[in-house]
Formats: structure tokens, C-alpha cells, sequence
């Protein structure tokens, strides 16, 4: 059933009741007003009552919710830190690479010299 439907047969249903109640009593319209108002107002102290629930219970789920993305946060920070780090710790490969010059023996560099014709660059002298 939808909604509009239930809507209306529930009125039905309140006013033929209340018609009922007004017939069999017998009492004036004027105290059965009064009588009306208190129920009135005890159902819009339930409706007060059902949407305070109805709000504590989005709330609920809200913060659940926001627990579950803050832990999914900082699970991700975490993994984008450790990305990072093994980004930037990579080694350089030209850091691999010993200097063989600053670890020769100064006999090796004499011989290197000697076979270049003293020329460190490797040219001979002319």
C-alpha cells in the first residue's frame, strides 16, 4: 500500500472513531474539544519522541561511519609515507659507482700516468 492510501484510510479511521466516541458519550462538543487537544498533544509528544530517535540513530550510523573513514585515512597516509619513503630511498646509481681514482694506490695512479705519457687525461705529450 502507498503512502498517500494509508494516509487517508487512518483519517477515515480517526473520524469515524471519533464520531463513534462523541455519539456514545453523549458529551458536548465543547469538552470533547478539550479532550481532543490532550491528544493531540500526547501525539506530538510521540512524534517529538520518534524523530529524536530517528536523529540519534543517523547519528549513530554518521559517526560510525566517520570512525570507519578516518581509520581508512590514516591507513592510507600510512601507505602513502611508506610509497614515498621507498620513492626517495632508492639509491642512486651513480652514488654505486666507486671513484677508482680516490681508491687507487698512488703506485697504480704513477703507472696509469706513465702509460698516458704524464697526462692525466690520457693524452700523450707531443
Amino acid at each position: 500500500m502507498i503512502l498517500s492510501e494509508l494516509i487517508e484510510i487512518t483519517s477515515q479511521r480517526f473520524n469515524a472513531a471519533a464520531i463513534q466516541i462523541l455519539t456514545e458519550s453523549g458529551l458536548p462538543a465543547y469538552l470533547v474539544e478539550g479532550m481532543v487537544l490532550g491528544l493531540l498533544a500526547d501525539i506530538r509528544e510521540k512524534k517529538a519522541a520518534e524523530l529524536t530517535q530517528e536523529l540519534s540513530d543517523q547519528n549513530m550510523k554518521l559517526e560510525k561511519q566517520n570512525e570507519e573513514l578516518q581509520k581508512c585515512k590514516k591507513e592510507l597516509e600510512l601507505q602513502l609515507k611508506d610509497a614515498r619513503e621507498k620513492l626517495y630511498s632508492v639509491p642512486d646509481p651513480a652514488e654505486d659507482i666507486p671513484d677508482m681514482e680516490s681508491k687507487a694506490s698512488p703506485k697504480v695512479i704513477e703507472v696509469e700516468k706513465s702509460e698516458t705519457g704524464g697526462e692525466e687525461d690520457g693524452r700523450h705529450k707531443q
